[in-house]
């Protein structure tokens, strides 16, 4: 906290005119530690107190960020040569977070996808969006845990999951736009590979459609 001059010198005047430091405190509600400091002092005017520059380069920092996402605190303060705490610190001023990754397949090729996405569109003004399914496969637990519960506010609520590895079923399945019935649905226990798979679109899937289809894998 910055005093006044007028009161430094009126505190000082009560003390040197024979005012104990501790009436002085009380009277001016001012710490006796910063009466003695301003005793032992030439010149009762503030000192402007000088700001350590900081070691850490934000602007580097942010750079780094940009740069490498997927760097580990530890490593990013290794080598910046500071400790994790000052990362810390500058990323909370700097407003950045820690987020989980948005993945994509490192095979995906984009001139591909939009030779795909063309040939699609073409197929829809031919047979219509009602000829459009989706295909897509699941896997789910035996047995699943509840993740969320309600409780009173500050009450914590406990529950039990398996331990174990249980069984796990899978499903595939057609569906179309917009609609919600599954098409030709099939429940297996294994990994679905690519033979199973083909059987299942050809003894199935296309038999059951009466019409020309388009189908989306996800």
């Amino acid at each position: 906290m910055s005093y006044s001059l007028d009161l430094r010198k009126k505190v000082i005047d009560y003390v040197e005119n024979g005012g104990s430091i501790t009436k002085a405190a009380a009277l001016f509600n001012i710490g006796r530690a910063t009466i003695y400091r301003w005793l032992g002092r030439e010149k009762l005017e503030a000192t402007k107190v000088k700001h350590r520059q900081r070691k850490l380069d934000w602007k580097a920092l942010s750079k780094d960020v940009q740069e490498n996402p997927q760097a580990r605190l530890r490593d990013r303060a290794e080598k910046f040569g500071v400790r994790p705490s000052a990362i810390c610190y500058a990323f909370k001023k700097m407003k950045i977070t820690r987020k989980k990754k948005g993945l994509r397949y490192r095979e995906r090729n984009r001139e591909e996808r939009m030779k795909y996405y063309r040939v699609l569109r073409e197929l829809i003004k031919i047979y219509g969006s009602e000829s459009l399914v989706f295909i897509d496969e699941s896997g789910f637990e035996e047995f699943q845990a509840c993740l969320y519960a309600w409780s009173k506010k500050g009450k914590k609520v406990l529950g039990d999951r398996q331990g174990k590895r249980g069984k796990r079923e899978n499903l595939v399945a057609g569906r179309r736009k917009g609609k919600k019935d599954f098409i030709v649905p099939m429940v297996f226990t294994r990994s679905l590979y690519a033979e199973g798979f083909e059987g299942w679109l050809s003894l199935y899937l296309l038999p059951s459609r009466t019409h020309n289809i388009s189908i989306n894998y996800g």
